[in-house]
This record gives structure tokens, sequence and C-alpha cells, in this order.
């Protein structure tokens, strides 16, 4: 039996959608876990906390301010960030 590239791809076992989920998927690619957050709040990530990298820390650290008088300074999240990746350094 000769397979095809379309045959190939219904032969493969569909993996959950969402970032660093390994589950298989079902309904709309999503896995049945993150389909029911999904349809009932929304959001497939719903609930689930994120980690805070350095990366992720750095890139928040560098938020400044868009609009209005204090245009261009850190926001108040850039310094709590600051802060964290601070003490995350040794020494």
């Amino acid at each position: 039996m000769k397979v095809t590239p379309a045959t190939r791809a219904m032969l493969t076992p569909k993996i959950c959608k969402v970032d660093l989920c390994h589950s298989p998927a079902g309904t709309r690619g999503m896995c049945t876990k993150h389909y029911q957050r999904w349809l009932l709040h929304g959001d497939p990530h719903h609930g689930e906390s994120v980690p805070l990298t350095d990366s992720a820390l750095a890139l928040m650290a560098n938020a400044t301010v868009e609009r209005g008088p204090d245009k261009g300074k850190p926001t108040l999240v850039a310094r709590l960030a600051g802060e964290l990746l601070a003490a995350r350094k040794p020494g």
C-alpha cells in the first residue's frame, strides 16, 4: 500500500495545540483538559500558573509608560521585575 502525504497526516497522532501540552488532541485541536477550560472560561490556559523565567523578567523589566506625563519612565511591573531579577542573581 502506498502511503501518500494525506494518508500519513491522517495516521499521525495529533497533539494538543496548546504550548507545552503533549496530550492527544481532540476537539478544536486541543486535549480534553484545555478544550474544557476554553469552553468554560474562553481561555485554554485559565487557572494555570506561568513560571517567571529570567528572560521573561528581563522583558518585563524594560517596560515603560507609553503615554502621559510619565512617558518613558519604568512601569511598576518593570520595577518589580528588576527587583526579582536582582534577587535571583548570586552574589
